[in-house]
């Protein structure tokens, strides 16, 4: 989905400042004990990007839960920060078989561009 044609971009990739903890957002209300690797049974994230130290190197190779966005034309956002949040209710369960994500952006405003001649 965030390839050159759509114009989305991945907020996990693009910030500056990422924490992420674990590898894949799935954990099928196990936490961090969890194969991500299997994914749901539903989701095989097996073959999904690097393994070994090429996965060490792009550690958000397996996450399946996303934050997209894209520019306006007078609108420009900078992701500061991507978090996994891994944190557990007060009972000490899960709120979700997915570990909830969130991003901070910053906006800079672009000037407007005229519009075009048409003489």
């Amino acid at each position: 989905l965030s390839d050159r044609g759509t114009g989305l971009r991945d907020a996990a990739r693009g910030s500056r400042l990422r924490k992420l903890g674990v590898r894949s957002t799935i954990h099928k209300f196990r936490g961090d004990g969890f194969a991500e690797a299997r994914g749901d049974g539903t989701v095989d994230l097996s073959g999904v990007g690097p393994v070994g130290a090429a996965a060490d190197a792009q550690p958000d190779s397996r996450h399946i839960d996303w934050i997209f966005w894209r520019d306006a034309r007078e609108l420009e956002l900078r992701p500061d920060s991507y978090e996994v949040i891994t944190d557990r209710l007060a009972n000490g369960r899960y709120p979700s078989d997915h570990f909830p994500i969130a991003a901070s952006f910053s906006f800079v405003m672009r000037p407007a561009k005229p519009p075009a001649s048409k003489l």
